[in-house]
């Protein structure tokens, strides 16, 4: 008796450690070819957009989780619908939670999106925005997204209306919207990092696509315990070295077993880091920035350099063009145009230690105007932070430029956590007499203007163009009056 339960426990252990390979590796979102993650297509990339492709926990609980892998995801329905098409699924939210359906035009008009909410930043409401995604039009109504349980939530055209049915109860309506061809996509988040989606379907007279998310866990697994444990009982009784066969059995589950979690712990650690699944990351790291940074040649024009972490480098711009940094270098008036450039030394996950080596090279091999250093998120955990920011400030000051200070914005859920760090940003800029720009005023002020945020901390092209808005003439008044190069006379004969 005691044999055969020492080789059932192995097999168990094999079964368990397969089903778990397995899990992971179709189990995923890259299994469903209809749809495709906007995420993983923007050209700077956002810290977890990969993995929330590629890995497990974002259909961990059987069900697609909107909120995971740092959340605010979208998917995209590949192909273009004929009509406005008819949409469906069940939602189910855990604390503060947004989940938006949206529909855009191929005619180019604004897009109509459906917005259901527990969030009372973003309340629900019907929403038309423009291609960068600011809001042009909104009509809430009441209706807040129950928490724990689902409800199942239609888009539906009824005559020359289009309806939000909401367990079967209609709960608003507008009129339908004009077009003929449509894109779907649909986003949302939660305080709680979990917003889940299931049973979704869509149909239009061209394509009819419905698609639960409980995933392709293969039936012969549940079989697989039983089988297993039928082959080692026959081992264990032809065999006289039950104990040698338990052994390499025990061995085999476990290592299986270990390599499953070590890779879900890199996937963890590095969210969109590591590629996981053959897809570009696309995030700058320090490196690339210091080979980018020496490569750029020497021109005459004194730099202004443009240093922080992700953020700052544009992480969440759809293109390079897009990103706040290229706004204000796109806006830079001529005058200023003619005597300074301005490069990016930002990079991802920096910290304000890392601003000096940058600093320090492009001063050497340049000269520098201005620093505009945006900071803050990044350092929440660092010791002496205030140190460290006086010391860059005083590194500044020594290579004869001007300091732009930007404590970085965040998102308002996130908000209560940064705000000491901010705070104490502003007074030391304050009390050393350098200029700064407050963008989280900025952003609560614009805060429900538009699709703000691919995350809470990474900036969208809407969220972008408002950040360049502040910064652009902070910088350029700055710019006016550093003094203006001196112009000698030839003395040769």
């Amino acid at each position: 008796m005691g044999k055969a339960l020492a080789v059932i426990l192995g097999a168990l252990v094999i079964a368990h450690a397969g089903a778990l390979a397995w899990s992971d590796r179709h189990n995923v979102l890259s299994a469903y070819p209809e749809l495709y993650s906007t995420k993983m297509n923007l050209a700077y990339g956002v810290n977890g957009a990969v993995s929330f492709w590629v890995s497990r926990p974002a259909l961990a609980e059987n069900a697609l989780n909107l909120a995971a892998w740092h959340g605010h995801q979208e998917l995209n329905y590949r192909y273009v619908l004929d009509g406005f098409p008819r949409l469906s699924m069940k939602v189910a939210a855990g604390g503060a939670s947004v989940l938006t359906l949206l529909a855009y035009p191929l005619d180019g008009g604004p897009a109509t999106a459906l917005r259901l909410s527990s969030d009372p930043l973003h309340p629900t409401a019907w929403l038309k925005m423009t291609g960068k995604r600011f809001f042009v039009e909104k009509k809430p109504f009441e209706f807040s997204l129950p928490q724990g349980s689902w409800v199942e939530v239609v888009l539906r055209q009824n005559g020359s209306m289009l309806e939000a049915v909401l367990d079967g109860k209609t709960v608003s309506s507008i009129p339908l919207p004009t077009g003929v061809a449509w894109l779907f996509s649909f986003t949302g988040n939660s305080a709680e990092g979990r917003l889940l989606v299931d049973d979704l379907s869509i149909e239009a007279r061209n394509k009819s696509y419905s698609q639960d998310f409980s995933g392709p866990f293969p039936r012969f697994l549940a079989a697989a315990f039983f089988l297993f444990a039928l082959a080692f009982l026959f081992l264990a009784k032809e065999m006289a070295g039950v104990g040698v066969v338990f052994l390499l059995t025990f061995i085999l589950g476990g290592g299986l077993h270990l390599l499953v979690r070590v890779d879900r712990g890199l996937a963890a650690a590095y969210p969109a880091m590591v590629n996981t699944g053959g897809f570009p990351s696309h995030i700058e790291n320090k490196e690339r920035v210091m080979d980018r940074l020496r490569s750029i040649p020497v021109n005459g024009k004194k730099k202004v350099l443009w240093l922080g972490g992700s953020q700052a480098w544009g992480a969440g711009a759809s293109s390079g063009s897009r990103t706040a940094f290229s706004l204000v270098k796109e806006a830079l008036p001529k005058e200023l145009a003619d005597r300074f450039e301005l490069i990016n030394g930002a990079s991802s996950a920096a910290r304000i230690g890392d601003q000096l080596i940058p600093l320090e090279l492009v001063a050497a091999k340049h000269g520098l105007a201005a620093v505009v250093l945006a900071t803050g998120v990044n350092d929440m955990e660092t010791d002496d932070f205030s140190g460290r920011l006086k010391m860059v400030a005083e590194t500044v000051k020594k290579k004869g430029a001007r300091l732009l200070l930007i404590p970085e914005p965040v998102e308002r859920q996130a908000a209560a956590a940064m705000q000491p760090l901010q705070q104490g940003m502003i007074r030391f800029a304050q009390a050393e007499g350098i200029p700064y720009v407050d963008l989280q005023a900025e952003f609560d002020q614009a805060a429900d203007s538009g699709f703000l945020w691919w995350d809470f901390v990474h900036l969208s092209d809407a969220g972008a163009e408002i950040a360049a808005r502040a910064i652009s003439p902070a910088l350029f008044t700055l710019l006016r009056s550093a003094p203006a190069p001196v112009k000698t006379r030839d003395r040769r004969l």
